[in-house]
């Protein structure tokens, strides 16, 4: 400001003097001198400044930094005033400004107005000595003032709307990904600082115990140490029917100055143990869909599954005709590779009760959902009242914790550096190895450890157990590896990415719309100015009609699909940056194997540029030509159902279909890592002629078709094994020899045989003779001789 006065205010100022004293003061617009006109704008000059500094005070200083504006006045005053930030605002209070300082209309106010020194007779070009006309009364001047005002306040208006509109639009289709995804979060910043503890205790046992320090009262059971500094740390206690004798027994923390180590760990002696028999908790049964054979006894056989691990060797089927249900006399079942005589009734003593009785309820509520048929609760979408629609504090709240995902430390500090993929792999293995010392004697994770975050006392948090047990899957043993560990988190890293740049991208997509919505707003405004100071705009619209409708009829189509195109984007959304989708024709069929599909690697209101997923092809495609497409969306189509054909013989007994079923069922049910559920098996097609009968095979995926090359590995994996079953039952089909049709109209296939050129006559076969013989190396021969004495005589038949 003081810049501005000096280099450009103060000039003009001395050149309204020289015109005034020495250039005979010309009168220039309405009847107003030339140097009125140069004062009236200096004094302009000032009242913007005014408004600048209103601006400054109230929108950057009180309304940005302090929460008195919301506190008084809410959140939708608030965010009108910040959405008037810049030069709406200035308009406004520029306006009210001059109508203050500038405008009169008669008496001591008109005279104020025309000079600021009107009351002063020394300097003539301040008072009324210079003519003013009155244009600080007049009709247009008030227009122009009002204009301003208004063209501030509808500015305003419109940017509120915008903002309210993208942003609730925006809440509403990423929200659900983002609360998904900061649960995610959330677990893994808790699984750091947990790592963190775990280690830092670690690390002052071994020193102790290096400097001989656990003489004096530390315990020298480095299991019973990490055992009372996790119960301590997470106030977790273990449950079942000692868990009052095991809490006694961690309710004081060793210190130096202890007379004796307590008597009795908390934890079991090392070894390598499952994990629900450490602690008595069934981690799988907070997996979305709990099976029967995911809550049997764990196995520490580690070798690669076969079929003959799950075919029946001397268990006796009972086939039912009615229900076909298939029972088992599970009396020489096997226990750790020896058989068990006991029976059915009979309960192994190494099995704690707690878990002898959740696997019974198990059984029982198995065998209910047995019962029921397969059905999906339906999806409740959120109607388009009023009431429902996200709050200004929701879509603040979701814009801060969308910042947070461009922190390099998004799982927390303790975690480690995630801002890379490389980084987060490295975090995750560091803290793996941190966890693992809470087990020194184990060389894979226990999921207890893990279930410490969820373990309340007695009570475990099952919402956050099924995102824990979802997000690493452990084995029906309990055991977490390293490697599952580091996948679990290097999910949750391209889930932030992906989200992420779909945000990015959309706040581009809102760039660009705004902008359409500027033009035919600001258009608008243009006219309903011009009618506030006094100009007929329709005189202004007639003269550009020859305009209008010469581009009309030059573009009207072009511009009638790039509408089409943008409203497919700006409203529907079918895709998002780094989806996979499928574009085929509405009317044509869907192929239940899947189609080809494609990346989307970037988006506008206009293009889409795709790249091919099978060849990393990049292809451009207007958004018009994708208006009328089936687009579908891999990523948004969750938990991919695989269906297989398989052929048996017409001979096959239903007997021992039930227990290639029941083989099949098994075998998906013990992989809940990789597969969800066995979703059905039904004959579709019996072709007694052909010998066959035919069975599809339905299995649903844990991942979705995003992933599609994990999902076609499991399922050559599952199809291999499905083979395997076929053979060792009997059950391949075979198709039947097909009948070989001769027609003798052609020439036999034959290297010495020369075909003709294209348009001569064919050289046609010999007769046979009687005595002749009617094999393929006969006619073969008589060929071959008709052949060369045709290249000898030089004569071909006119065949």
């Amino acid at each position: 400001c003081v810049r501005v006065f000096v280099r450009v205010l103060l000039p003009i100022l001395g050149l309204a003097g020289l015109l005034y004293y020495y250039g005979g003061n010309p009168d220039f617009w309405h009847g107003a001198t030339l140097s009125w006109w140069l004062i009236f704008g200096v004094r302009q000059t000032l009242t913007y400044f005014l408004a600048s500094c209103v601006e400054y005070i109230l929108i950057r200083c009180i309304a940005m930094r302090t929460s008195l504006i919301l506190k008084m006045m809410g959140p939708l005053t608030t965010l009108f005033f910040i959405q008037s930030r810049g030069w709406p605002f200035i308009f406004v209070w520029w306006g009210i400004w001059d109508l203050i300082l500038l405008y009169g209309t008669k008496g001591a106010k008109l005279e104020f107005a025309e000079h600021w020194l009107y009351n002063q007779s020394y300097i003539g070009v301040f008072n009324e000595n210079n003519n003013g006309a009155g244009v600080v009364k007049g009709e247009f001047y008030n227009g122009v003032l009002v204009a301003l005002i208004v063209a501030g306040i509808l500015t305003t208006m419109k940017r509120t709307w915008v903002a309210l509109l993208l942003g609730r639009k925006t809440y509403e289709h990423y929200k659900h990904q983002l609360e998904k995804l900061l649960k995610k979060m959330v677990i893994l910043s808790e699984i750091g600082e947990l790592a963190e503890r775990i280690d830092e205790r670690a690390d002052k046992f071994e020193y102790e115990t290096e400097w001989g320090l656990t003489s004096i009262g530390l315990p020298t059971n480095k299991f019973s140490f990490l055992s009372q500094v996790t119960a301590h740390a997470t106030n977790v206690t273990t449950t079942g029917q000692d868990a009052a004798k095991k809490e006694e027994d961690t309710t004081a923390l060793p210190t130096k100055n202890s007379a004796s180590p307590p008597e009795k760990s908390p934890l079991p002696p090392p070894g390598r143990h499952s994990g629900n028999k450490r602690s008595g908790m069934d981690w799988n049964r907070y997996r979305t869909d709990t099976h029967d054979s995911l809550i049997r006894p764990p196995s520490d056989n580690a070798a690669p599954p076969s079929p003959s691990t799950y075919l029946p060797s001397a268990r006796k089927f009972r086939s039912n005709t009615l229900t076909s249900e298939i029972t088992f006399d599970v009396s020489d079942r096997t226990v750790n590779g020896n058989k068990n005589p006991q029976s059915r009734q009979k309960v192994s003593p190494e099995r704690p009760p707690d878990l002898i009785m959740a696997r019974q309820k198990s059984r029982a509520r198995a065998l209910v959902e047995e019962t029921l048929d397969k059905w999906q609760e339906p999806k409740i979408v959120r109607g388009n009242h009023d009431d429902t629609k996200p709050s200004i504090k929701e879509v603040l709240e979701f814009r801060k914790a969308v910042r947070h995902l461009e922190d390099p430390y998004p799982f927390s500090f303790n975690f480690g550096p995630a801002n890379t993929r490389e980084n987060c792999a490295q975090s995750s293995k560091e803290v793996y190895r941190k966890l693992v010392r809470h087990t020194p004697e184990e060389d894979v994770l226990p999921f207890d450890t893990l279930g410490i975050l969820v373990r309340h006392g007695n009570e475990v948090d099952e919402s956050r157990a099924k995102t824990l047990v979802k997000l690493f899957q452990c084995d029906l043993s309990g055991y977490v590896s390293e490697t599952d560990f580091i996948q679990g988190c290097d999910n949750v890293y391209k889930q932030l990415r992906l989200l992420y740049a779909a945000l990015k991208n959309s706040q581009r997509l809102d760039y660009v719309l705004e902008n359409i919505i500027n033009c035919i707003f600001f258009t608008i405004l243009t006219f309903v100015l011009l009618s506030v100071v006094g100009i007929d705009p329709f005189s202004v619209l007639l003269s550009f009609t020859t305009i209008f409708l010469s581009f009309t009829f030059a573009f009207g189509a072009t511009a009638a699909k790039y509408t089409e195109g943008i409203v497919l984007i700006a409203t529907r959304r079918p895709f998002d940056v780094g989806d996979r989708i499928s574009l085929a024709d509405p009317n044509s069929p869907s192929d239940p194997s899947g189609t080809a599909t494609w990346f989307v690697e970037d988006l506008n209101l206009f293009f889409t540029t795709l790249r091919y997923a099978a060849t990393n092809e990049i292809a451009t495609v207007s958004n018009s030509a994708l208006a009328n497409a089936r687009i579908i969306n891999c990523a948004r189509s969750k938990g991919a159902s695989i269906i297989y054909p398989l052929k048996f013989g017409i001979a096959t007994e239903n007997r021992t279909i039930e227990i290639f079923k029941t083989t099949v069922e098994k075998y998906v049910n013990d992989r809940p890592s990789k597969w969800e559920e066995f979703s059905a098996m039904r004959c579709g097609r019996i072709e007694p002629d052909l010998g066959f009968v035919e069975y599809t095979l339905i299995v649903k995926h844990r991942k979705g078709w995003q992933d599609t090359g994990p999902i076609l590995d499991d399922k050559a994996e599952l199809v291999t094994f499905c083979l395997e079953v076929a053979k060792s039952l009997g059950m391949r089909y075979e198709a039947p020899p097909m009948p070989v049709h001769l027609n003798m109209a052609g020439p036999p296939m034959s290297m010495n045989v020369q075909q003709p050129a294209a348009g001569a006559p064919e050289m046609p076969i010999p007769p046979r003779n009687k005595s002749e013989g009617t094999s393929a190396a006969d006619i073969i021969a008589r060929w071959n001789a008709a052949a060369s004495a045709a290249s000898t005589t030089g004569k071909l038949s006119p065949h």
